[in-house]
């Protein structure tokens, strides 16, 4: 009885570190024509909007199967219909969860405390819109919130493309401009303010619209063959 009270103890202690892993939640959209990426929309039309966008998302979650394996992985997907779709889409190997609140600090807030209260340690979230985001990307930001207590990725237009702590901290969703250029500098005032320390991670470009595509073209070079193969369409040689 003693032997089989200790094992059943050693099991139970087991498994509650094994719950305790980190964590990168994957803010994402189903693709679908009209629905994604409409202000790029405007300059290449929704189906090649949506495709840019498809062949871009597909690259983050692929990225996402390179981290270790005590890394879980959430995809937090916008529209709670979408759940069927987005799963035999994206695959196996995530946690999918549909986004909750009415603007995006709400459903950042939402994640995190998702995530958070099923016990892991550390939680990175990242947007589904920038090609270059690696899990080398990912594996520094874990890495340095052993000393931070924020680490934030910035992005080219002054919001951000990754966000991750060791605990929740919701000061830094308070009056955030959201979808605006100053994100960034008012979330790193709002993490001084409270006493936190940020790190950052090299910045990277996020691509809302035809402008931020063209930047990406001429600074970035990380591009699989379905990009390659999307890029060269819209430029027939």
């Amino acid at each position: 009885m003693k032997r089989n009270a200790i094992l059943f103890v050693y099991r139970d202690y087991q498994t509650a570190v094994e719950k305790v892993t980190n964590s990168v939640l994957i803010m994402l959209r189903y693709p679908v024509a009209g629905k994604a990426k409409t202000r790029l929309a405007a300059a290449m039309g929704p189906e090649k909007a949506a495709e840019f966008y498809r062949i871009c998302a597909r690259q983050v979650l692929r990225e996402m199967g390179n981290l270790p394996a005590q890394v879980s992985r959430y995809v937090f997907f916008t529209d709670s219909t979408d759940q069927q779709d987005v799963e035999e889409w994206a695959g196996p190997g995530f946690n999918f969860k549909a986004q909750a609140g009415k603007d995006l600090g709400e459903r950042l807030i939402n994640a995190f405390t998702e995530v958070f209260s099923e016990g892991v340690g550390k939680a990175v979230i990242i947007a589904s819109d920038v090609p270059d985001i690696s899990a080398d990307i990912i594996n520094q930001a874990l890495e340095v919130l052993d000393c931070c207590d924020i680490v934030l990725g910035p992005s080219h237009d002054g919001g951000y493309y990754l966000l991750g702590m060791s605990k929740l901290h919701r000061e830094l969703f308070q009056g955030i401009p959201w979808s605006s250029p100053e994100v960034m500098e008012r979330t790193l005032a709002r993490a001084d303010e409270t006493g936190l320390t940020a790190c950052l991670l090299p910045t990277l470009i996020d691509i809302d619209n035809f402008e931020d595509f063209k930047m990406w073209l001429s600074l970035c070079s990380n591009r699989n063959k379905a990009m390659a193969d999307f890029i060269s369409c819209l430029n027939p040689s």
